[in-house]
C-alpha cells in the first residue's frame, strides 16, 4: 500500500508541475495509522512521504488529517471541510479498525 501511496503523490506532482509555482497539497485523511498514534508528528506517514518528496526535489505541503479511533463514517463527515482546502491528492486510509 506504501508503494502505491507513494506512487499517487508522485503522479500528483507530475501533473501540479506546470500548474503553478505553489507546492501541491495533500492531504491524508485516516484513522490511527494515518495519524501516527504515539509517534512524533515528523514519524507519521504523512510526514514521512512528505520528506521523501522533498528529498526527490518535489515539495509538497502536507495536511495530517488522521484522527486515532477514526471510522469511516468520522472520516466522511470531515470530508468536505478537507475538501473546502482544495488539495491536489486526497489520499484516504480509514476501514482498517
Amino acid at each position: 500500500m506504501r508503494g502505491v501511496v507513494i506512487a499517487l503523490v508522485y503522479l500528483t506532482l507530475a501533473a501540479c508541475a506546470n500548474a503553478g509555482t505553489r507546492e501541491p497539497l495533500v492531504i491524508f485523511l485516516g484513522d490511527s495509522l494515518t495519524a501516527g498514534y504515539e509517534l512524533p508528528a515528523e514519524f507519521a506517514f504523512p510526514a514521512l512521504v512528505a520528506k521523501l518528496a522533498g528529498g526527490k526535489g518535489r515539495p509538497i505541503r502536507v495536511v495530517n488529517a488522521g484522527v486515532s479511533g477514526d471510522t469511516t463514517s468520522g472520516g466522511l463527515d470531515r470530508l468536505s471541510w478537507l475538501l473546502e482546502q482544495k488539495p491536489d491528492l486526497l489520499v484516504v486510509g480509514l476501514g482498517v479498525n
